[in-house]
Order: C-alpha cells, then structure tokens, then sequence
C-alpha cells in the first residue's frame, strides 16, 4: 500500500503476526486468527537513495513489541522519493514458516 508524506514527517510502521491456522485467544480482530510472536521478526527498511536497513527485534531498540503478535518502528522521512519497508518473521514452531507484508511510503516536496 502506497501513503504519500510531507518531508521530515514520521511515521509508525506496523504489522500484525497471527496463525492463520489457529483461533485460540488471542486474536486479530481483522482476522480471527491467533496472535503470535514469531521466533525472529525484521523490517527491511529502503530509503529513496536505494539504501537498505535492516531492523532486528531484540536487537535494534527502535523496533517495538507493544503487545502479543502487534510490532512497530518510527520511521522519519528525512528525503523526498520513496521508501519502501518490508517485515518478515519467522516462526520455529510451525516449521518456519514465514510472514511477510510490504509496505511503501512516498515524501513529496510542497
């Protein structure tokens, strides 16, 4: 999904992990599936100069766990083009499986 921004504007980045293959509390609203915490989770940030970043949970303090399955970063827009970031996790006790969702984030000047 593609948001369009002011320069210098912050935005929080966020995504929701859930089983889709579950329905024990507790769950996604949006989707009525079980909320987890995956085992590794990643926010793959790429700036519009073509830069990645790459932001680890439990490693990087920007990336925050607010709650069960529910995870966020402040990202600051410091230049005009697009950003574009992407959360990956990883869960070990569903024999890997990966979630993954993209976003991207375009600063246009006034």
């Amino acid at each position: 999904m593609r948001k369009q921004f002011g320069q210098g504007s912050i935005v929080k980045v966020f995504m929701v992990f859930s089983d889709p293959d579950s329905t024990t509390p507790p769950l996604d609203p949006l989707t009525g599936n079980t909320l987890i915490d995956p085992t590794t989770v990643t926010l793959r940030i790429k700036n519009p100069a073509g830069t990645y970043t790459l932001y680890t949970y439990g490693v990087d303090v920007g990336l925050v766990r607010a709650s069960t399955g529910h995870y966020h970063f402040l990202l600051t827009l410091a230049s005009l083009g697009t950003y574009s970031g992407k959360w990956t996790g990883i869960s070990s006790d569903k024999a890997a499986i990966v979630f993954e969702q993209a976003d991207s984030y375009t600063v246009a000047g006034l």
